[in-house]
């Protein structure tokens, strides 16, 4: 597991905390030169890490959860095939 801040994460306001550790704060830029809190980009940041939590490789195991998702829709449109076929739909 490579080092990084323990989860669980939370999101309150424009930060996400590690306990009492302010782990981000969440701020952007906008045109106009007004600095606005990206307080949805922080929730959704926590719930990454959140949902990545105790996975050594995320990229690596995702794209696997993400085949083998695929693998079973295609079995699934093979087997509706075979059942209509046995149904004797056109």
């Amino acid at each position: 597991m490579s080092a990084h801040t323990p989860e669980p994460w939370g999101a309150y306001g424009g930060e996400a905390m590690a306990g009492d550790v302010a782990l981000l704060a969440g701020r952007y830029l906008t045109p106009r030169g007004q600095v606005l809190p990206a307080t949805a980009n922080v929730r959704r940041a926590v719930r990454c890490v959140n949902a990545c939590a105790g996975m050594e490789d995320p990229a690596e195991t995702i794209a696997r959860l993400l085949a083998a998702l695929e693998q079973s829709r295609e079995e699934m449109r093979v087997l509706s095939a075979l059942l209509d076929a046995a149904r004797g739909a056109p």
